[in-house]
């Protein structure tokens, strides 16, 4: 009432719906969805920011031992990317009462700022294609070779830090050998990759790809073959070591 009477209007996290709406009050949907809904069909307006798919704060590698401090949680670049904003479940005059999404960055475990550009960047930049883009037009193949590259790129020559992504990985059987070709992706233009098979770390003495590799064949007593690989941006710049266990 004080906020209304003074021409001011009320916006606040999904718990405000627990205790009944101000008139005009914009709810945060950040646990979940659910809230966000709520208060759409009930005619307020809605931010979209789950904790499923907006919380920067999460790693962004399942390996936590590769991965800075985090408080929690695992957010991929890809599972940011597929996010969209209006759920299914409002009808076209509900989802009016949407009005975009927020990725949340707390920063209780960021004590500087090329910490705070690692956890932001890439996911950033996904976020932007969910908040302007139309659904029928995502493609998240389409955004991590064609254009993502070239943004990764145009950071770095701006001396903006960003967690240098997994490459795009695809194996297929070669048709003359039968052994498994590998090409890798790397997410930064102009990026290298070094990579090995045997179960070596690899850095920047293992072998460099160039072209598509027709991976070995495994000993009876090996197992399944494991890439590793790391991507040189270039500046100079060593992403984690990534791994993909072959079958």
């Amino acid at each position: 009432m004080f906020l209304n009477k003074n021409n001011r209007k009320l916006i606040g996290w999904d718990e405000i719906l627990e205790g009944g709406l101000a008139p005009n009050a914009t709810v945060m949907s950040w646990r979940g969805e659910k809230g966000g809904i709520q208060a759409a069909k009930m005619g307020h307006d809605v931010i979209m920011t789950p904790n499923s798919h907006m919380y920067f704060d999460h790693s962004q590698g399942e390996d936590k031992t590769t991965e800075p401090l985090a408080i929690g949680g695992f957010l991929t670049l890809e599972k940011v990317y597929s996010y969209y904003p209006i759920p299914d479940e409002l009808t076209d005059d509900e989802s009016k009462h949407i009005l975009g999404v927020q990725a949340n960055l707390w920063t209780e475990y960021i004590p500087n700022n090329n910490k705070l550009e690692y956890f932001l960047f890439p996911r950033a930049l996904a976020l932007a294609e969910v908040a302007w883009g139309k659904k029928e037009n995502k493609d998240f193949n389409s955004f991590s070779l064609e254009r993502l590259p070239e943004r990764l790129l145009s950071l770095e020559e701006n001396n903006v830090f960003f967690r240098i992504p997994e490459a795009k990985v695809e194996i297929s059987k070669d048709a003359t050998s039968g052994r498994n070709l590998v090409k890798i992706h790397p997410m930064v233009a102009n990026a290298t990759v070094y990579y090995t098979f045997d179960g070596h770390k690899a850095d920047q003495t293992a072998m460099r790809y160039i072209a598509p590799i027709l991976a070995p064949i495994a000993g009876k007593d090996q197992g399944p073959l494991t890439l590793r690989y790391v991507t040189i941006t270039p500046g100079g710049r060593s992403s984690n070591e990534f791994s993909l266990t072959m079958e």
